[in-house]
Order: C-alpha cells, then structure tokens, then sequence
C-alpha cells in the first residue's frame, strides 16, 4: 500500500503460469436439473455446455470508480447458452440444409458422456443432470447421423392437444408413465457422402431389459433408417427414475459414435388420478380405452356424491388499474366480484368455473375474466383461459373467498 502510495508509475507481471488439467466436464450446483417438470416424457436438460468461470465481455462503463472493466469471469446458464448457441451456428454455416433439429441431434448424439460428473467432482453425472453430454463441436461437425423433425410433428405431439411428446423424433427417449413396457421409435438420417455400416448396442437400467430392431444396418449416403427400441420393466423399480443408453456405433473410426440417452420411470398403472365425464343425463357411462397395470387382486373403491353448483350471474366493469391484481372491495368502481364459500367438514372438493359470458369490447386492452380462489392468507391459484376452471381437492373445511375480475 504504501509502495503504490510513493510510486508514480506502479507496475507488475505475472511470471509463469501453471496449466490444470482435468478440472472441466464437472456440473455446476446451479445447473438446472431434469424431469422436465412440463413435459416429462421429453429429457431435460439436451446438453450442457461451459457455464463456469467464463472469460466474457464485461461491458465498459466508465462511471465505476476503478475505470473500465471490459473483459471478466462470468458464469451461468448466460455463459452455457453461448457456447451452445455458437456451436449451433457454426453447424449451420457448415450445413447450411440441415434444419434446427439436425442441429440439434448432431450435438446431442455426439456429445461427450464419459468422465462428466456432478459437482461432487465424483458421481457420474446422469441425464437429468448433464442430459445427452457436455457438447463437442468437431464431432458434432463430423455426425454421421442426423434426426430430423418437422413443425407439424411438433404441433401432432402437443399434450394440450391429445399428442404424445414420446412420439417425437428426438436424439433422447423418455417415458414418465411406463407399465410393464414401454417403445420408441426413431429415424435416423444418413449425413455422410458415403455409405456407412452401424452397429446397434443399448446400456440396460438397473430391472429393465432393453431391445433395438435393427441391431445393425448399412445406411446409403442420404439414406434413411427407421430404428425401434423396446424397454421391458419386469424387475424395475416403481416410481423411480432409471437412465440407460442407446449407441450406434460406425465401421469407421473417422466417425464418431451416435448416442442417444434414455430416462424411463416405471409405475404400477397408467389409471389416471383425475377422470371427467361430461353426461347431461340423469345417468350414463363412458368407456375409457388404453388402461394397463399389475394384476389387482383386491379393489376398494372410494366414492362420493355429486352436489350441485350455485350459480352465479354478476356484471363486472374493466378493472381500472392495469396490473393491479387484487383491486378494492367494490364491484361497482373496483371490476371485482366477491363471495365467501363455507366448506363443509368432509368435503373432498372445491370447483370454480367459467360456464358462459358475454363481453362488452370497448378497448383492444380488454380480455376475459379471470377467477381467483384465495386460501386464507396463504395461497392464490388463479389461470387466464376463457372459460376458467379451478379445483382444490382435500383441504380443510374453511370459509373460501372466491373472486371474479376482467384482466387487462
């Protein structure tokens, strides 16, 4: 302090470095981590990339105090998505035909599996947690096999929809809700200029015998292969989430090996928790189709009777504060419609819906209603369709205070 205090032109060197090798491929603690909570036949996360401790831009702004920090060590999903990105990019100017999902596959399949490991520096880090691999982009740049999907696939897959996500033409094969078994299939693209043989090999979950049809083929430049793999559950572990492997794996050694990684979870039913059945009459039945589980032996049915809804018919004004979630007490100036529900001891369910409105469009600002279901001082639940629809199910007999206001 007091040398740099004398000093007029203070300087000093770095002398030497020492380079450490065989700290990368390690997970950060911040990472996100799968099942992928929206969807969770589809493997989250893809792949991983550099995040920590990364030399990046630090902006100049010069109204700091110690001068202009333009370059500093950052880390985050900021610094991963950079490199993924940037790899992506490259490809692209590469093969400039393949589309964002034969990018995508060319990094997944080829990413690095062996030797990445969670933050412990010691367990192997698994698909939830590094998903297919720490990317590689000279062997993403020399994949031999792509997987591609168009945008109408992706529309056919939407749950919201009556899609299945497993069906997908993804480098990763999930499953959440598998009984007994479960299978996949894939299509492989050839992105050689050559023809190219492949070997098929799978990586069993602990309890979970897997199968793959073909176990090998040749693929003409171009050529396509469509590839299925089956999972057969007998001994594995219910409710629990297992990881195995599917390689492909060329003549060539100039060629690296294709990976694709598997996460299944295996349940004892695919019985839905919840069933509604819209029946108008006094009585009815519905058949519900494409149910599996293990053998019952002994069935108790719990059941209980229906009670019919109070209706409701209110006129609500625009709420005037945008933004303001909760208004005053006032339907009048406020736009919020109030009542207290008591809840009688024993009751297993609570409903709030939309079944009908008309509105008044005065400005393009104006949407539908928005019903809010508010626990005593605890708890909000709230959704923005046009008909909404809210359900509590076993909570404690309390009175309820349910809301009803247009949104901006």
């Amino acid at each position: 302090k007091d040398w740099l205090a004398a000093s007029t032109d203070p300087r000093a060197a770095i002398c030497g470095t020492t380079l450490e090798v065989g700290v990368g491929d390690v997970m950060a603690s911040f990472s996100s981590r799968g099942a992928n909570l929206s969807v969770a036949d589809i493997i989250k996360p893809d792949v991983t990339a550099p995040g920590v401790s990364i030399l990046a831009a630090g902006g100049s702004d010069t109204t700091q105090a110690y001068g202009v920090n333009e370059w500093e060590f950052m880390s985050g999903t900021s610094m991963s998505s950079p490199h993924a990105a940037g790899a992506s990019i490259l490809l692209h100017k590469l093969e400039p035909g393949w589309s964002p999902a034969e990018i995508q596959s060319a990094l997944m399949t080829t990413a690095v599996t062996n030797g990445v490991l969670l933050e412990d520096e010691v367990t192997p880090a698994a698909p939830f947690a590094r998903g297919a691999g720490r990317i590689s982009l000279p062997d993403a740049m020399a994949a031999g096999l792509v997987l591609d999907i168009n945008p109408a696939d992706y529309w056919a897959a939407d749950p919201a929809s009556g899609g299945v996500p497993a069906t997908l033409n993804l480098p990763s094969l999930g499953a959440a809700e598998a009984v007994f078994r479960q299978t996949w299939e894939r299509t492989v693209k050839s992105a050689l200029p050559t023809a190219e043989a492949w070997q098929l090999s799978v990586t069993n979950p602990s309890g979970v015998s897997l199968g793959v049809v073909p176990d090998s083929f040749v693929l003409p430049a171009g050529g396509s292969q469509t590839i299925t793999v089956t999972a057969e559950l007998g001994d594995a572990e219910l409710e629990t989430w297992l990881f195995g492997e599917l390689q492909l794996t060329p003549a060539s050694p100039a060629v690296p090996v294709a990976r694709m990684p598997i996460a299944l979870r295996s349940l004892n039913s695919n019985l839905e928790r919840t069933l509604v059945l819209e029946n108008t009459e006094l009585s009815g039945t519905e058949l519900i189709t494409d149910l599996e589980a293990i053998e019952i032996t002994d069935l108790y049915p719990r059941y209980y009777g229906l009670v019919e809804a109070e209706l409701h018919e209110e006129a609500l004004i625009q709420n005037p504060v945008p933004g303001h979630i909760f208004p005053g007490p006032d339907p009048a100036t406020d736009g919020l419609w109030l009542v207290v529900q008591n809840v009688p001891a024993g009751s297993k369910r609570l409903v709030a819906e939309i079944i009908g409105m008309a509105l008044l469009i005065l400005a393009a600002v104006l949407s539908s209603p928005v019903i809010w279901v508010r626990f005593p001082l605890i708890f909000t639940d709230a959704a923005t369709a046009i008909f909404e629809y809210c359900r509590l199910m076993k909570y404690i007999p309390t009175p309820y205070r349910r809301s009803m206001m247009p949104q901006l």
